[in-house]
């Protein structure tokens, strides 16, 4: 028997969703412009169901949206790392277990969230 056999772990089986919105802000002295947003998350998956409805509804109030009109994005740049924390927060406070958010403005630029302690 191996060492690694008598320290038992634990596993939670992380589960990835994506969804994609159009949305435009501004920031850091940029002109106003929009973008294609691809969103990533990654879940502890214990109600799918539940879970999908939730990420569906949160990436729903984003889409077509001016992200600098929302009160939140009043107090911090719509940044990707911004956009990815409001995503995680508003799937937090809907009772999902949301482990990780990344948002990209394009294919090669991204921004996101770890979320930590959980």
């Amino acid at each position: 028997m191996s060492a690694m056999m008598g320290n038992r772990r634990t596993f939670q089986f992380l589960h990835t969703l994506e969804a994609f919105f159009v949305a435009s802000h501004k920031h850091y002295g940029e002109i106003l412009h929009g973008h294609n947003f691809r969103c990533r998350i990654k879940v502890i998956f214990d109600r799918p169901a539940f879970t999908r409805t939730c990420f569906k509804q949160v990436i729903r109030g984003l889409d077509y949206q001016h992200l600098n009109r929302f009160p939140y994005f009043r107090r911090f740049t719509p940044s990707t790392e911004n956009i990815a924390q409001f995503i995680a927060e508003s799937m937090a406070g809907l009772g999902c277990d949301v482990r990780e958010v990344e948002v990209f403005e394009t294919n090669e630029c991204s921004g996101g969230v770890a979320i930590c302690g959980s």
